[in-house]
């Protein structure tokens, strides 16, 4: 789950990212331990990172859907006509 450690420090920058990380309590593959420092990097660097813990294994859950569309709801920026 957490792709790289920077070497050096994350200098926040003016823009700041919101992420949702959505982790299973018995995911078999992705530790515990890495679905939390990934959230503390990406808030290191300047992301709103909330971190969502799911009774779940490594597998999508309706929980995951609902969080995605919550996000993706509350980033969208509505296009001509109204619509999202």
């Amino acid at each position: 789950m957490v792709p790289f450690e920077p070497a050096a420090p994350v200098v926040p920058g003016a823009v700041r990212p919101r992420v949702t990380i959505v982790a299973g309590r018995a995911d078999p593959i992705v530790p515990a331990a890495q679905a939390t420092r990934l959230a503390e990097l990406l808030r290191g660097a300047g992301c709103d990172a909330a971190l969502e813990w799911v009774a779940a294994g490594h597998q999508l859950t309706q929980r995951d859907v609902e969080l995605g569309r919550a996000l993706v709801g509350a980033v969208a920026v509505p296009v001509e006509g109204g619509r999202r």
